[in-house]
């Protein structure tokens, strides 16, 4: 299986192939910067489909990476590409229909199902174009692959065929209520092949996008007939391609489970798939605060002057998580904050950005006593103390401690008394100072707040932040 690193400018985006019509607005918002990605796959398909040819390929990612955010975000396009006449797009979620014992009747199942809803995705002229040009004749072809599966028993168990029959008795007057009576494998090759044909024509019309997601949540033998069915029924069908979501690694360990240890993973999914994508964790982008709008919505932006470096420092908190580790930090903190806050007044940004700190904090380091930030003395050549550095803890995101370094330099004062020094900063506290204080007094560490001028204006927080510390350890 050939590797395919997906990077910025990987593969020349051509600005006209985007369908005009789309409406932005009712896609997902992309917080990880998906949408070149994006844009770089409609250009792989669109040319894969000028080719009229097969093609499997992996989008490989680990999970939490986003491939079924990234999913949710190609689709569409693929529908209203040239007016829904270029792409016929059906979504299978192996794990959603795990329930059939037979893949082929899951995957049957879930195009009917597609086929259902798909007119939705269009209006007025379009959809009755779409209806009665493309989506009628889909219908009939898909429903003739599952007539021929329920008559010669391809779904093995009772259940599966019954479910199936129900999807597709109405609209034909196909009567299944006396189904042969011969061996349950009988004829499975010579249906799998009509099966083939029947798509074969389908694909004349259109090019056929199969999109599988969620194979990682599967079992490992299912798992495994999931490839070995989809490899059955559309490989080498022209005008076909088929999109893999998938875990490598966690498919290597399936394959290993199934076949045993020491298997050539890479040969053996090699059969399935021709060259995989790979998918990075991503970079959070300014929609970070638009997308967890909800839990946003807990702070009052307008108490504290605007920070522009929010966006940034949110990207580099979260630098090296999946996103779906990111929304269930964020889901974790909605509720924390409600529960103790609900009936206070809405705190402002800097809160809002410690709380995150606080939740990343949790998550990396073993130790819960660990200062994240803090000023410590600073020693001259002779080793004598002369001045105050900024320590960031080793447990803090790589990306986000060179942006505090970078970034956070401020002239800090020494305060000498007879017992004791400590750092001091005049000026007016902004959001990233208040972060650096507040790190020092939730730790326990007396600091650069704790002689500032706006001490009491902050001191309340610092309660808050030990109770939301306390909860974040208690709540998984």
């Amino acid at each position: 299986m050939d590797d395919v690193a997906i990077k910025e400018g990987s593969i020349a985006l051509s600005q006209n192939l985007l369908p005009a019509d789309i409406d932005e607005r009712v896609l997902p918002i992309d917080i990880l910067n998906r949408q070149e990605i994006v844009g770089q796959i409609l250009d792989l398909l669109i040319t894969l489909s000028d080719a009229q040819s097969f093609c499997a390929f992996a989008l490989n990612g680990k999970w939490g990476a986003g491939k079924t955010f990234l999913l949710s975000m190609l689709e569409p396009k693929l529908r209203d590409y040239q007016a829904g006449e270029k792409f016929m797009v059906f979504h299978y979620n192996c794990w959603q229909y795990d329930y059939y014992d037979e893949p082929l009747i899951a995957i049957v199942s879930a195009m009917l199902d597609n086929i259902d809803e798909y007119t939705r995705f269009f209006s007025g002229e379009v959809r009755e174009k779409i209806q009665s040009c493309f989506v009628s004749t889909a219908k009939q072809i898909i429903k003739k692959v599952a007539c021929s599966f329920v008559e010669n028993k391809i779904g093995i168990d009772a259940d599966d065929l019954s479910d199936l029959v129900e999807k597709i008795q109405e609209g034909t007057s196909q009567d299944f209520k006396e189904p042969h009576s011969f061996d349950k494998y009988y004829a499975f090759h010579k249906v799998v092949e009509e099966a083939r044909e029947d798509l074969s024509r389908l694909a004349e019309r259109q090019t056929l996008v199969i999109v599988v997601d969620e194979l990682d949540r599967c079992l490992p033998d299912y798992a495994i007939k999931i490839l070995e069915r989809l490899h059955h029924l559309f490989s080498d069908l022209n005008n076909t391609v088929l999109i893999m979501a998938l875990d490598k690694e966690q498919l290597k360990h399936t394959v290993e489970t199934t076949f045993g240890a020491g298997t050539d993973c890479n040969a053996y999914l090699q059969k399935f798939v021709d060259f995989e994508l790979k998918l990075s964790i991503g970079t959070v982008n300014d929609g970070f605060l638009e997308k967890y709008n909800d839990y946003v919505a807990l702070f009052d932006e307008s108490i504290l002057e605007p920070w522009t470096g929010i966006h940034d420092y949110i990207s580099a908190l979260f630098s090296d998580m999946e996103i779906r580790r990111q929304a269930h930090i964020v889901k974790k903190l909605h509720t924390i904050h409600r529960l103790l806050f609900s009936t206070s007044r809405k705190k402002d940004y800097s809160f809002l950005c410690f709380e995150l700190l606080l939740a990343v904090m949790q998550e990396k380091s073993a130790s819960k006593s660990i200062v994240p930030l803090q000023y410590v003395e600073g020693k001259t050549r002779a080793g004598d103390f002369d001045h105050y550095v900024l320590k960031v803890d080793d447990s803090i995101p790589i990306r986000l401690a060179a942006y505090i370094k970078e970034n956070w330099n401020y002239q800090i004062g020494i305060c000498q008394s007879p017992y004791e020094h400590y750092p001091i900063y005049n000026k007016a506290a902004d959001i990233p100072l208040l972060l650096i204080g507040y790190s020092e007094l939730t730790y326990g560490e007396k600091g650069v707040l704790s002689h500032h001028a706006e001490y009491s204006r902050y001191a309340k927080y610092i309660d808050d932040f030990k109770a939301v510390k306390r909860m974040l350890e208690i709540i998984e």
